[in-house]
């Protein structure tokens, strides 16, 4: 097989064209749009939610409904969701959906890896803090849950 001999004239275009195709990255076909440090998304404080508690002392935070208006979760999101828990939770369950309206037409599903990422809890303010470690804009609702026997005096 002999080797293909180019003219001289197509010769840069051809390295042009190989340099670019060698050095093209996720960015390049994409703008870096998403910015996820605290810095560049401010905490949204969210005191919508509902706090309810049974006769055995447990406690259950509900930032919505899964069949109502979740909360808005773009890439970088912050929130600090207002608990009204007694302590910190002993399990926070994150959920995801593509649809604002959660199961009203569409589904939701339990996020995963870095989707939402739960920063802690401040038992001054009773506020869940949760972030988005995603550039994906999902719709988000919360479910936390303490018995409060498990709370320090």
């Amino acid at each position: 097989m002999k080797p293909v001999r180019l003219p001289p004239r197509a010769r840069p275009l051809v390295v042009a064209t190989l340099l670019a195709a060698g050095s093209a990255g996720c960015e390049t076909f994409s703008p870096a749009t998403c910015d996820l440090t605290a810095e560049g998304n401010p905490e949204v404080t969210y005191t919508g939610g509902t706090t309810t508690s049974d006769s055995a002392g447990v406690y259950v935070y509900t930032s919505s409904p899964m069949n109502a208006e979740l909360l808005y979760f773009p890439g970088g999101m912050h929130y600090a969701l207002v608990t009204g828990l007694p302590c910190a939770p002993q399990l926070t369950e994150p959920y995801l959906s593509f649809d604002r309206y959660g199961t009203n037409g569409g589904s939701v599903s339990t996020a995963a890896g870095n989707e939402a990422v739960i920063l802690g809890f401040d038992e001054q303010a009773k506020t869940l803090q949760i972030a988005s470690n995603s550039c994906a804009d999902f719709w988000l609702q919360v479910t936390a849950t303490v018995q409060a026997a498990a709370c320090s005096p």
